[in-house]
């Protein structure tokens, strides 16, 4: 939980600096996804599978 609050943080603050560079819409989006298959890359595998469980339910 404490890790998945981290990502949400990260995320925020990538978001602030996105709009403080004006970058909108779509090209923001994909930063964004860019951004969260760099961490669940880098994530250890049994926590990425507890969280996809957990999604998936």
């Amino acid at each position: 939980m404490v890790e998945m609050e981290k990502l949400l943080k990260e995320i925020e603050l990538l978001n602030e600096k996105l709009e403080s560079l004006g970058i909108l819409g779509e090209r923001k989006e994909e930063m964004l996804k860019e951004f969260i298959k760099v961490r669940a890359a880098t994530m250890p595998t049994s926590i990425l599978k507890s969280r996809i469980s957990r999604i998936k339910k």
